[in-house]
């Protein structure tokens, strides 16, 4: 049976088997500029090209990097580590899935097992779009990848 959410399960025990769950949720990404952390942002084009949208950098800061960023960036242990770093993506709802996994298992009892491969330490670029085997462009015939 397919359920929306862990809220729709009956009580009891759960055993939670799960690939690339995290993949499936939306990010936000920054990157570090002069201006500080801004977002990638997808807007209407100026111009006129494929599918009328195109990504780009938000005019200020993100609110996302004051709320989110230095918890991620406490994972790096040195101060040049954090410097280096140019790209990060944040998931919120990866935190808050996580958490009502952790919640869930501790009130009925069970177990997760959740595979997701990637490196250790703060992601910035993973954000893509893959149409039969092949990386396309993320605005590319949207919706189709």
């Amino acid at each position: 049976t397919w359920h929306r959410s862990l809220s729709d399960l009956p009580p009891g025990p759960i055993l939670l088997v799960a690939h690339e769950l995290y993949d499936a949720l939306p990010v936000h990404q920054l990157v570090k500029t002069e201006r500080g952390w801004c977002e990638r942002v997808v807007e209407r084009a100026e111009v006129d090209v494929p599918e009328h949208f195109q990504v780009m950098l938000s005019p200020a800061p993100s609110m996302m990097a004051g709320l989110m960023l230095r918890a991620r960036l406490e994972a790096l242990k040195t101060l040049e580590e954090k410097q280096a770093v140019t790209k990060v993506e944040l998931c919120p709802q990866a935190w808050t899935l996580t958490q009502d996994i952790v919640k869930r298992i501790a009130e009925g009892k069970g177990a997760a097992l959740i595979m997701d491969y990637g490196a250790e330490g703060p992601v910035g670029d993973s954000l893509q779009a893959i149409r039969k085997h092949e990386f396309v462009d993320l605005l590319d015939e949207t919706g189709t990848a």
